[in-house]
C-alpha cells in the first residue's frame, strides 16, 4: 500500500465515522421530533372532540329553541287568529250599526219634510179658519 492510498482510507474511515455519528444523531432529532409531532397530534385531537362535543351542546341548544319557538308561534298563531276573528265580527257589527244609521238618517230627513209639509197645512188651514 502506497502512503497516499493509507492516507486515503484514513480520510475515507473519518468520513465514514462523522457520517454514522452524524445518522444516529440526525435518527435522534427525528425521533425527539416525532415525538412532538405525537404530543401536538394528542393535543389536536383532544382539543378537536372539545370543539365537537361543544358544537353537539349548542345544536341541541337550537334544536330545543327552534321546538321552543315553533311552539310559542303556534300559540301566538291560535290567538291571532281568535282576534282576528273577534275583529272580523266588531267590524261587522260596525258596518251594520252604519248601515242602520244611514237607514235612519233617510228615515229621519223624510219625517221632518212630513213635519214641515204639516205644518205648512196647518198654518193654511189655521188661516182659513181664522182669518
Amino acid at each position: 500500500m502506497d502512503p497516499e492510498s493509507g492516507e486515503q482510507t484514513e480520510l475515507l474511515r473519518g468520513i465514514w465515522n462523522e457520517m454514522k455519528a452524524l445518522g444516529q444523531n440526525l435518527g435522534g432529532r427525528i425521533d425527539q421530533t416525532n415525538a412532538r409531532l405525537d404530543a401536538v397530534r394528542t393535543e389536536l385531537s383532544a382539543r378537536i372532540a372539545d370543539t365537537s362535543a361543544r358544537i353537539d351542546q349548542t345544536n341541541a341548544r337550537i334544536d330545543a329553541m327552534r321546538s321552543d319557538f315553533g311552539q310559542a308561534l303556534a300559540g301566538v298563531e291560535t290567538r291571532l287568529g281568535s282576534e282576528l276573528r273577534s275583529l272580523a265580527g266588531a267590524v261587522q257589527g260596525v258596518s251594520e250599526l252604519l248601515r242602520q244609521r244611514a237607514v235612519e238618517r233617510e228615515r229621519l230627513a223624510e219625517c221632518e219634510e212630513d213635519i214641515a209639509e204639516l205644518k205648512g197645512r196647518v198654518e193654511r188651514v189655521e188661516q182659513r179658519l181664522g182669518g
